[in-house]
Formats: C-alpha cells, structure tokens, sequence
C-alpha cells in the first residue's frame, strides 16, 4: 500500500475522531451538531453614573457560581466543576449591585461546558451583549477630616442617598440591634471590620427607618464619631459603610442566598451585599 495514502487515511481517522470527542448535539433539539466552547467566560461591565465598575457581581443561576468585576469592569467566570443534575439549555448570567438596577444576558450550556457562539456569547467565549447598570440608589459618604487621630479628634460622616431611577422604598434604621447609630468600618486592605456607634444629633423622622421615596428624592444624615468609639480600632484606612436595605422583588431568591446566610440583616455578612458607594477613605492613626 502506498505510504502517502496511509498517512493521509491516519489522519482523515484522527480529525474524525476528533471532532466526535468536540461535538455535541443540538441543545436547543434537531440534528445539527455544537462545538463545545469550554468552562470559562469573559466580559466587560460598565456602571453609569460615573462610579466605577468594580464590584459587580456575577452570577449564573442553577451552576451557583459566581465572580465579581474587577477595577476596569472586566470579569472571568469558570466552571470548575458541574452541579448535580446541572440543566443544559439557555441560562441566565446576572449581573447585580444592590443599588443598581438587575441586567442579565443569556449563555448556553451542555454538559457542563459553555457552548461558544450562541446566544450572547461570542465564539471565542466574551460577552457580546452590552451590560450597562442603571443607579437605583446614589449613595455618597464623605468623611470630613479625613484623618483621625485617636484620643485626640472626632470626625464627621455625612451620609447622603439620591433615588435616580423610579419610586422605591428603603429601611435606613437610626439604631438597630443595640447599637446606637451604628456604622460599619470596613478596613480596605484586609477583611477586618467593625461596628461603631455615632451620635446623630439632628435627627430627621423623613430619614429613619422604612421609606418609600420618589425619583430625585435626596435622604441625608450626619453622623457624629467620638475618638473614645474608635479606640479599639488599629491604624489604617477604613471606608465606612451605613445599614440600608432596598426593597427588590426583581432579585431571584437563590441569588441572594449565594452571597452568604443572613446577608441582608444587621452585622458583619452584610457586607457581603455589593453596593457601589461613592465614598472617602479614613485614616485611623494613633499618634
């Protein structure tokens, strides 16, 4: 037999061979075969209103895996491993900061893998759909000064919350669990956090506790921080974060669930919630 035609056979056999090992059925039905893509996808998020696109999260419903969009708004998310009885199909990738407005696209799964160039997936796995967050909630917190040295000064928090998009209501307690006026202090370069109580001495009853509020309607507190309530702290910088809730029926249950138990009540795993917030940092010294 002739050598050229047996090295030509041996490879007709191995590119057949595989393409049945990359190709799949249909799975939206029919005859026609898909390339399986692979266990990762990629994207570009953009937040209007001027505040940057770090933070978002990324979440795909029945796999329960998630990412969040990095400094430029970029994210990566991937399968490391296929859920029981995971479903092939169309599902749905959201994308979710809690005073934004909820988007989604759609991608296409089979057996565990993202199947490339179908719905708003691109063939070499990048979101093709654009994804822009519309603000439900602006939220500001400037802290004035911007320094505190321990035992020697107080600061001011000025909390300010404008409703951008549509009427929506809000719980926005003064004191909650014991605490009086309570403020998260988060610190940036680490997962420490704590919560310190402040004075409010104007205390407005429009901005306490559960509100409903029309579109451009503008909240605003100021908090009072002792040096005596932070001299446990250690020296660093801290963004401070208020205790608010958004009232959404437009978020899936399992969602939230994905972002750790009792994230939305009082204490440490809300900080789990992903708000996007304008704000200062503070820096805490001791001498």
């Amino acid at each position: 037999m002739n050598k050229s035609f047996i090295r030509i056979f041996f490879f007709v056999i191995l590119v057949a061979a595989f393409s049945i090992m990359h190709c799949t059925e249909n799975p939206f039905g029919g005859d026609e075969k898909v390339d399986l893509g692979g266990t990762r996808i990629s994207g570009v998020i953009s937040v209007l209103g001027g505040m940057p696109s770090e933070g978002v999260y990324v979440w795909l419903e029945t796999y329960n895996i998630s990412t969040y969009s990095d400094k430029n708004g970029d994210f990566e998310l991937v399968i490391n491993q296929s859920p029981i009885n995971s479903g092939d199909g169309v599902l749905k990738l959201y994308f979710y900061a809690a005073n934004y407005m909820i988007d989604f696209a759609e991608v296409v799964l089979k057996e565990g893998k993202f199947v490339y160039g179908q719905e708003d997936i691109n063939d070499k796995g990048e979101l093709i759909k654009d994804i822009s967050l519309v603000p439900l909630l602006n939220m500001e917190v400037n802290v004035e000064p911007d320094e505190l040295i321990v035992m020697e000064a107080a600061v001011e928090v000025h909390m300010s919350f404008t409703v951008m998009s549509e009427t929506i209501t809000i719980f926005y307690p003064l004191d909650y669990s014991g605490y009086a006026a309570p403020l998260f202090f988060k610190d940036v370069n680490s997962d420490n956090c704590y919560i310190i109580e402040t004075l409010v001495p104007d205390v407005r009853p429009q901005s306490v506790g559960t509100l409903t509020l029309a579109q451009s309607t503008k909240v605003e507190r100021l908090h009072y921080v002792s040096n005596h309530n932070v001299s446990f702290i250690p020296e660093g910088y801290y963004h401070v974060i208020p205790y608010v809730l958004i009232e959404r029926t437009d978020i899936p249950a399992q969602l939230i669930q994905s972002l750790g138990d009792e994230v939305e009540s009082f204490g440490l795993p809300y900080l789990s919630m992903p708000f996007l917030i304008d704000s200062n940092t503070l820096r805490i010294r001791t001498d």
